[in-house]
């Protein structure tokens, strides 16, 4: 079967267990990203306060058939057009040896906050400073298994 029909019958499959206004808000925020205008475009919500819209759209991120159709449109879109997280490493390092050459550092330094984005790894890693359990655990040994900065020795 050709690819685009199966994408043509697993849609029609999974718009029959939407409404058209779900499937409309489905297909508007797989566009654009946005989850208030989605809203605002699927269900005309012209006269309504931003709040509400923003309250709206936010339970229909919650609903799980509208986030499990969300996905799967998004697996599409990404089979389709062939979009891996290497094709996008692929991209942000071009952009910023790109930005390089061109002597626009904000450009590359933008190019590399999306890397770490996409990796994850610009994450803020917290540590516990008062952990009870080593506390106890240190107080059992008479030691500190902490950083050598902060060892007691008892």
């Amino acid at each position: 079967m050709c690819y685009r029909w199966e994408i043509v019958i697993v849609t029609l499959r999974k718009m029959i267990n939407l409404t058209p206004k779900q499937e409309k808000f489905v297909q508007v925020y797989v566009e654009c990203g946005n989850a208030s205008e989605a809203y605002r475009t699927a269900y005309a919500a012209g006269g309504m306060k931003p709040e509400t819209v923003n309250r709206k759209a936010k339970e229909l991120l919650d609903n799980g058939k509208i986030t499990a159709r969300i996905r799967e449109l998004q697996a599409a879109h990404r089979k389709e057009h062939d979009i891996t997280i290497e094709s996008i490493t692929a991209m942000y390092l071009e952009d910023r040896e790109l930005a390089h050459q061109l002597g626009n550092p904000s450009a590359a330094v933008s190019a590399t906050t999306g890397l770490a984005r996409l990796y994850g790894l610009d994450k803020q890693v917290h540590h516990v400073r008062n952990d009870p359990i080593q506390e106890l655990l240190d107080e059992i040994t008479g030691t500190s298994l902490g950083p050598p900065s902060e060892r007691k020795k008892h």
